[in-house]
């Protein structure tokens, strides 16, 4: 419900471009999507944790991921961390289109 909210104000989700602004979760598909990202050379560092998501997830864990996602921000100018994780839970579930996007 949160993120629906956020996406129903965007005025309020624009502010939201750094890791002490929001916390969003680090779950299996964002974890994929970091992992195919670092493995790709485009983040500075592997996620932290698993991909299982079955668990409760350490405050320490979250803040690292969420840095790797404040990278993927720089240069993007209007972007803020909600795009990115949405765009991050589908290249971490595998859209079967998401092949073609790189």
């Amino acid at each position: 419900m949160f993120m629906v909210g956020l996406f129903a104000k965007p005025s309020l989700a624009a502010d939201l471009v750094t890791v002490e602004h929001v916390a969003l979760p680090p779950n299996g598909p964002i974890y994929n999507a970091l992992k195919i990202l670092h493995q790709a050379h485009v983040l500075s560092g592997p996620p932290a944790g698993t991909e299982l998501d079955d668990e409760s997830t350490e405050l320490g864990l979250i803040v690292e991921n969420n840095g790797l996602m404040a990278e993927i921000l720089k240069g993007h100018s209007g972007w803020n961390l909600i795009d990115v994780h949405s765009g991050l839970y589908m290249l971490g579930t595998r859209y079967p289109l998401s092949k073609q996007w790189a």
